[in-house]
This record gives structure tokens, sequence and C-alpha cells, in this order.
């Protein structure tokens, strides 16, 4: 902007020796059928059909079963149940990427190459393959990203940073804290008008006094209540992904495309179809670092004029508390997607808002921006 094979002289059950017609001396031939002395004869006077063990079908264990803690079971085998899984924060942990492991081969090999190979017009497409390969986990449906320079002979942004829409974690960043994760128990969608649902209690808490319940997404999963933090539904949730409230964690759904300009670098725009207003288009990637880091960082980015750096500090992190000051950074220097090249503006059509899902569950440490279309 990473056989079992089985013993020569084993033998199946079905398997036997014959010999001019007898039964061979092998010990371990089998006959066909018992002798007529090895029979066990029982006269049909009495013989009853109760005698014989009538099988059973176990009962499948239910979420409304009593919760004691004791593992449930069907047909004596330990039965996985819903309600007991998700009490367990370690089945939801989501891979932590560390800062340290950022890949950079692919970008140190090229920038090693000549000027003339760098220009090469084919660089272009081994980084439209770079993006495909490092996103195709978490945006697999999403269209291709679009380059484009109608400015000079320049193929690609340098090649300085890895794609990714992952945040990668400083080494003295704590990973998100799954403990505190707050998850609903509705079936099927949630309804946004529910009293019940704890997503739609926990977004409306943040809404103004007096407005209805409800989530900030529409039906179609396009943003109506802009200005607000987000928190969407999560894997701990019991409603199922046609969810209207979990639109972030799907991923960028419209085309964008990073071109060069006259004057102002690289930037994002539109694909080639118009997004609607609204539209969620992706999250602002990089490394999670301090806020003393990024201090310093900034400095060094200041001596050649650009930076990647932006402070999570939402407003509503403020609410209850005015001494509260920024603790993290988002650097999308070294990594980062199609969001570091977004370039301010006097006249914006998109803006960045506080967004919550299963990737990021302490809203003190790891909220992430959320770019939506305006």
């Amino acid at each position: 902007m990473e056989d079992d094979s089985m013993a020569e002289n084993s033998r199946s059950d079905n398997s036997y020796s014959f010999n001019d017609g007898n039964l061979s001396d092998d010990p371990l031939a089998r006959p066909l059928s018992p002798s007529p002395g090895e029979l066990n004869y029982v006269p049909d006077d009495e013989y009853h059909l109760d005698d014989e063990p009538q099988p059973t079908s176990p009962t499948p264990p239910s979420d409304n079963d009593d919760t004691t803690g004791e593992p449930k079971t069907y047909g004596g085998l330990p039965a996985l149940v819903w309600k007991q899984y998700r009490k367990d924060p370690a089945n939801f942990g989501r891979k932590v990427h560390w800062g340290r492991d950022i890949p950079h081969s692919l970008e140190d090999q090229i920038n090693g190459m000549s000027k003339l190979n760098r220009m090469h017009p084919q660089m272009r497409n081994i980084m439209l393959a770079a993006i495909r390969q490092n996103t195709v986990e978490d945006e697999q449906d999403a269209p291709d990203i679009i380059i484009e320079n109608e400015v000079d002979d320049e193929p690609t942004p340098p090649w300085e940073f890895h794609y990714s829409n992952q945040l990668w974690h400083a080494d003295d960043v704590p990973p998100p804290d799954m403990k505190s994760l707050v998850s609903c128990d509705c079936i099927g969608k949630c309804d946004p008008k529910s009293k019940t649902c704890a997503c739609v209690r926990r977004q409306g808490a943040f809404f103004h006094e007096g407005d209805p319940a409800d989530f900030v997404y529409d039906s179609r999963g396009r943003l109506k209540k802009p200005g607000f933090p987000i928190f969407e539904c999560n894997d701990a949730c019991s409603c199922n992904d046609d969810c209207r409230n979990r639109v972030v964690q799907n991923g960028r759904t419209v085309s964008v495309k990073i071109a060069k300009t006259p004057n102002k670098g690289w930037g994002v725009f539109a694909g080639p179809r118009k997004i609607p207003k609204g539209t969620f288009l992706g999250v602002y990637s990089g490394e999670l670092i301090t806020d003393a880091a990024g201090e310093q960082r900034g400095k060094v980015y200041n001596t050649f004029g650009r930076t990647y750096l932006f402070d999570l500090d939402f407003h509503h992190l403020r609410k209850d508390d005015p001494d509260w000051d920024v603790k993290y950074t988002v650097d999308a220097y070294h990594a980062g997607n199609f969001t570091r090249f977004l370039n301010h503006s006097c006249d914006p059509n998109a803006r960045l808002l506080p967004a919550t899902s299963m990737m990021e569950t302490s809203i003190n440490l790891c909220s992430l921006y959320s770019l939506y279309m305006t």
C-alpha cells in the first residue's frame, strides 16, 4: 500500500481360504456357516418377541436443559450444547496478529530491484495478486481492488507496506479481552426493536436520550444513524449470519480504486459503480501501537512529509471519564489496506466511525475505525 497402512499379515473378516472345496488348515480361516452341532435351537413355542432387547434412540440434548455444569451426553457420548459452549471465552479466541510478524519478504525483494524493473507495468499485477492473497480469508467475496495511474508511469504505490485488513499488535499492546465480550441470545435475526437483545441495549446506551431502541444499520446493512459508535453482534451471539447488525465483520462488498492524483499522490476513489450512501467501505488497519510509540514515529514521518498514524480517541470513550487520554494508535505505514491512501477533504464524501465487533472486544483497546459513504 503469507499413512497408516495395514500389516501384511492382517486379514479382513470377510476373507476365506479354500483348498479343493474344503476349508484350509489356515488357523485364520473362518467357516461360512456354523456346524449343526453349534446351532442354538429355540422352539417356536418358547420364542417371544418381547425377549429381544429393543433399541432405544438417545434423546438429543436441549439448549433449554438445566445448566448445572454437568457435561451433557448424547447416546453416551459428550454433547456440544451452545449455551455451555459460549460460556468459555477460549472458544471464541481469534488469532492475534503481532507486529513483529508482519511479512515483508516480497516488498524487500521488489525494493531490491533496479528502477527499470520496479517501473515495469507487470508490477501492478503482482501487487493485485498480493492483495488478493492477503485478504482471501476476510473478504473473499469482495470485488477486486483497482490500481490506476493516468498521471505518470509509476505502476503501483510504493512497495513500503504489507496489504492487510488486520490489526497487528505491538508487543506492549495486549490482545483483546474475550471475557468482556457482550453477546445476545436472539434466534435467527436480531429484532432492532427488541427489549431483550443485549446488543440492542448496548447500542442504545450510546444514542441520544429518548431515542427508540434500534441498530445503526438499516435492513440493507447501510448506516442510517451516523455519529454514534457501532456495536455489532459477534461470534458468541446466538443470532445468525443474516442479522442486520453484522456488517463490518463481513468485510468490504464494493469496488474501490487506488489511483494516482496530479498533486496529492495516491488516493482512494469509488470503483466503476456508484456507492450508495451509508455503505460500509473498509476498516483502517495497520499496526496497533501505544500512543507513546506513535509520538516517536510521528517525528520520523514528519521528516518526509507523510504520516499514517490514527489515534484511537473516540469521543464516547470520554463520556464517563473526563481525564481519559489516548492510549493506542493505528499506524498504517508498514501494514494497511486501501484506507491508508485516504486524503483529507474540505468537501468529504466519506467518514470514519468507531466500530466494535468480535475481533475487537474492548472498546478501550481495540475498537477500529470503519469507513462509510456519506
